[in-house]
């Protein structure tokens, strides 16, 4: 699996090249299902700066950030391959929609690791800091929103929009062979579809 992951990673037109015409359920189900995951353990440090309760941080905090995340997740993986779908139809494309489903799912896997990244950086940046009062005060919110605006939180946001820009990468590989197009009509395919994800902020 580490060697499919790599392969993927640094040569996805040699990869998809040889697994694109039948790909497997389950590898990108896995990928968005630890996306979601990792998404949502990627603040946890956080959380647990707020005066509560574990029950209530694991109650309130963590399981809203596993239904937003899925949620957000789902939508965003469903808006890519439709999207990608479409465009890549106009531009002369062909093949089944749910090869394209399928394929699309493996463009998330650059970000699992900007969420570890993120996790890092949030330990980080709470280390030492006073809890949070979680009563829905405007001072807890500022104090969160400070904790948040640390430099460790700005490195990671860099990092995560450099591993967006290398999953974009890999979305353009797997349009070219999910739906057989040019590397030009396969980036205009993928393209549009991840601004109006990325404007959604889905991702």
């Amino acid at each position: 699996m580490l060697a499919t992951i790599r392969e993927v990673l640094i040569d996805p037109d040699g990869y998809f090249a040889e697994h694109a015409s039948d790909p497997r359920l389950v590898p990108p189900v896995a990928i968005v299902a630890a996306y979601i995951v990792l998404g949502s353990l990627a603040y946890l440090p956080l959380f647990l700066r707020f005066d509560t309760t574990l029950t209530g941080i694991l109650t309130y905090a963590l399981l809203g950030a596993v239904l937003t995340n899925g949620a957000t997740a789902v939508i965003a993986w469903l808006v890519l391959a439709l999207g990608s779908q479409a465009l890549s139809f106009v531009l002369g494309g062909s093949g089944a929609f749910r090869r394209t489903l399928l394929l699309i799912g493996w463009g998330f896997l650059p970000l699992l690791g900007g969420h570890v990244i993120v996790f890092i950086a949030t330990a980080i940046t709470v280390q030492g800091a006073p809890p949070i009062p979680m009563d829905g005060s405007a001072q807890a919110a500022i104090a969160a929103d400070s904790l948040m605006s640390g430099r460790a939180i700005q490195l990671a946001t860099y990092a995560y929009s450099a591993l967006y820009l290398w999953c974009c990468y890999v979305l353009v590989y797997v349009l070219k062979h999910a739906r057989d197009l040019s590397m030009r009509r396969a980036f205009v395919a993928v393209v549009i579809p991840v601004l109006i994800v990325n404007l959604f902020g889905l991702m």
